[in-house]
């Protein structure tokens, strides 16, 4: 009877740790957002180390970031020289998370327009 019990909580105990394991080992936001992704004619990259690229002029460069509730995708742009150097204070964007996923990711603008981007792959 000992033996059975043993064997019932030990199966039991595996089938939490599998679940714990499952359910720990999701993506994050900022994980999701990550790549190069596509709407209608523009495309926009989101690199790891927190810069963008898209078809912006070379004279502009974008970080991103995410909100600490990771609620608010935020783009600051600024104007640099020939050298490198910031030329102003630049602007800064930030655009609501509808939804992300693998394959798409919503946000919507100041002016509450709405856009579904689709993930490029390569």
């Amino acid at each position: 009877m000992d033996k059975k019990k043993g064997m019932i909580l030990g199966g039991i105990g595996l089938v939490v740790v599998i679940l714990l394991v499952f359910l720990l080992s999701g993506s994050s936001t900022r994980d999701m957002i990550i790549g190069k992704w596509k709407y209608d004619g523009d495309s926009i990259e989101f690199i790891a180390d927190g810069t963008v690229k898209d078809d912006s002029p070379p004279s502009r460069s974008k970080t991103w970031n995410l909100s600490d509730d990771e609620k608010t995708l935020i783009i600051h742009e600024v104007k640099v020289d020939r050298k490198g150097k910031i030329k102003n204070g630049g602007k800064t964007k930030a655009f609501k998370l509808i939804s992300v996923s693998d394959d798409e990711l919503c946000v919507r603008n100041e002016h509450n327009k709405e856009r579904c981007y689709s993930k490029v792959l390569d």
